[in-house]
């Protein structure tokens, strides 16, 4: 191919001294873990070779803290995060950039300090340090209750060393480049912001004021380490709360940088409060480029440096009109390079089509950030956090060719079908239904599954589209079907069917499943009610108050939406404010016009047009190892195992079938 389908996007970007190849990097993120001598992990080094591998021109290593953890300015905010001037760090960082090198990328690493967000566990016992004494007016608290202290010139000079010192050790480990956090609610932000800066001297009130620690910084950065080496700043394009930044006050931060740094990164929000955090991670609900007007802002300041934007960036056509239409300069791309690596390698060579797009469904921050295991996950990539591993590639050949029968064409089967057929096996997916897809299905009448109806659709036209899958819709796998076609080995993906608590009229004509409104919406009436309130009721809840409807959840729980991943959970709450919610709430029975339900021991008539059944799923694992009986090499995946999210489906079909 002679001619790039994105010129714009794959075109070469100077960054002070540093030529990057391309247009597109990799967002700095809650990602890195920590290795037993306290750099960059294993599986850290094993993800940078896959996105290198995959054509990104700079990846920014995220979440790392300036000094060693030692002194009275500690910084850390976590246990695992990486203390890049830690002398047994040193290999680690050689290695990085190493890695990168070998396949043409540019490697920078997001240096950062915690400050009020730096609890005293992880910071040898020292108080959070901040601008101001701590006050709790951003809607949330300091879970150890910890008085954070107002940090004096001393102070400041320490970390304002320690950050020099931080950046010297990176060029020294062969870095191209490096950014300064300062956005994201972290300690140079903090001075920058007027919801956390509440100082009345030479370092608070005025903007200029507020700037002049984060100058001192970038001052000390210049003077141990010299003009040549890039540096860019991280920064926030708008706080979002009332009373904080704005973006005309940060094009006149940028202006004020601009001569001393090489590239401002305009964010937004951050970890400081639910409303914030989403437009820093941006959540399904949100558009696509939801913060680039950010970005564009800046430059419209006039600045002479590049200026790169990031907010749910993933579309190849899209990235490249925003570097053509002068908004921007570089494209970060967080959550979409761990859904797809080879993103930028597949969008060069004009295949968008096989490009995995990101949901934001955000399982991927969830895994690693709230639970106990901390290992990334992602909902349609099941080699996410596996990269590398020789023994999970599904370009490698099976040992021995098999026929392989798939009942089920939802995203376990598809999933199956296409990592068998990868693997050189002969593959028959059979799908009782007259079309692919299960319960991805839904997504074609919700507005804020356009990401999931894209990737039910790639993966449906990749279904179709390959020569070792032999489709058969509206065809049910039956015992007899199995005799006659006498598989090496056979997956059962039938999923799971909507639970039906033993609750009086729950047969009426007025009932039907949350699976069952997709399509269907013409028949819902004004006033619905909806039974359970987990992802799946919270959801369809949200669908149907976005076309209209009065909505009631019914919960029996303490709260809507447990099993949803955490930062998915606020973004759904926030979007339920208009419905009536009623946790430790059960239905008692059903009518043609209401449902009734106990709550503390009271009886409530709640009126009903329509009422929804969302109180979870059971799994058809009976039938399915029915169906299998006689198959030696046989394995049920998917929701017919428990019923679960994509992610549990995906994964599923993927091992089972790389176990072949």
């Amino acid at each position: 191919m002679m001619n790039k389908p994105y010129p714009n996007l794959f075109s070469p970007l100077q960054i002070g001294t540093v030529t990057v190849k391309n247009r597109i990097a990799l967002a700095p993120m809650s990602y890195p873990q920590r290795s037993p001598d306290g750099g960059f992990a294993e599986e850290n080094l094993r993800y940078v070779e896959e996105v290198a591998k995959g054509g990104t021109g700079l990846i920014i290593m995220g979440e790392s803290i300036v000094g060693s953890g030692e002194g009275p300015c500690g910084g850390k905010t976590h246990v695992d995060i990486v203390m890049l001037t830690a002398p047994d760090n040193r290999r680690s960082l050689w290695r990085l950039a190493d890695i990168a090198h070998r396949y043409g990328a540019k490697l920078s690493v997001e240096v950062s300090h915690g400050g009020v967000f730096s609890p005293a566990q992880f910071n040898h016992g020292m108080p959070p340090m901040g601008p101001s004494k701590y006050e709790n007016t951003l809607g949330f608290n300091r879970g150890d209750g910890a008085i954070v202290h107002e940090m004096d010139e001393r102070d400041m000079s320490i970390v304002a060393d320690n950050f020099a010192s931080t950046i010297a050790v990176l060029r020294e480990s062969g870095f191209d480049l490096a950014q300064i956090h300062m956005g994201h609610g972290w300690l140079l932000h903090q001075f920058l912001s007027p919801l956390f800066n509440r100082r009345t001297d030479a370092y608070g009130g005025c903007l200029e004021n507020r700037l002049r620690f984060p100058m001192m910084v970038i001052d000390r950065i210049r003077a141990k380490v010299g003009r040549d080496f890039p540096l860019d700043v991280r920064i926030s394009g708008f706080e979002v709360l009332p009373g904080g930044m704005v973006p005309e006050d940060v094009a006149k931060i940028a202006k004020a940088l601009e001569p001393k740094v090489d590239m401002v990164s305009v964010s937004c929000g951050g970890v400081y409060h639910s409303a914030t955090a989403e437009r820093m991670a941006p959540s399904m609900f949100m558009p696509e480029g939801v913060n680039v007007y950010l970005a564009e802002a800046v430059k419209r300041a006039g600045m002479n440096i590049p200026v790169s934007t990031v907010g749910a960036l993933s579309t190849p056509a899209y990235m490249d009109q925003i570097i053509a239409s002068g908004a921007a300069d570089l494209c970060n791309i967080a959550h979409g390079l761990i859904c797809d690596p080879y993103l930028p390698k597949k969008a060069m060579y004009g295949r968008d089509e096989d490009i995995l797009p990101c949901l934001r469904c955000n399982n991927c921050q969830d895994s690693l950030c709230r639970q106990p295991q901390k290992l990334v996950r992602c909902a349609i990539n099941p080699r996410a956090g596996l990269e590398g591993l020789p023994d999970l590639d599904p370009n490698v050949p099976a040992k021995v060719s098999k026929r392989v029968l798939i009942a089920g064409g939802g995203p376990a089967g598809m999933e199956a079908a296409l990592t068998a057929s990868k693997r050189g096996h002969q593959v028959i997916l059979c799908e009782k239904a007259d079309r692919l897809g299960g319960t991805l299905n839904i997504a074609g009448t919700v507005s804020f599954k356009d990401r999931m109806k894209l990737y039910k659709d790639r993966m449906v036209r990749r279904v179709l589209d390959d020569k070792n899958i032999e489709v058969r819709l509206n065809c049910e796998v039956t015992p007899e079907l199995v005799e006659e076609l006498q598989p090496d080995a056979m997956f059962a993906a039938i999923g799971a069917v909507p639970a039906v608590p033993p609750i009086p009229g729950l047969d009426g004509p007025n009932v039907i499943t949350g699976k069952d409104v997709h399509g269907r919406e013409a028949e819902v009436g004004q006033n619905v009610v909806i039974i359970g309130g987990g992802l799946v009721g919270a959801e369809t809840g949200i669908h149907l108050l976005e076309l209209g409807k009065t909505v009631t959840l019914l919960e029996m729980t303490d709260n809507i939406a447990k099993d949803c991943a955490g930062s998915h959970h606020e973004a759904c709450l926030s979007r339920l404010k208009a419905a009536r919610i009623l946790t430790h709430a059960t239905c008692t029975r059903v009518t043609g016009s209401a449902v009734y339900a106990s709550q503390d021991g009271q009886e409530l008539e709640l009126p009903a047009d329509t009422v929804v059944l969302a109180a979870g799923m059971r799994a058809l694992t009976k039938e399915a190892y029915a169906m299998g009986r006689n198959v030696i090499d046989f394995t049920v995946i998917g929701d017919a195992v428990k019923p679960g999210k994509i992610l549990e489906a995906t994964r599923g079909g993927f091992f089972g079938a790389m176990n072949l």
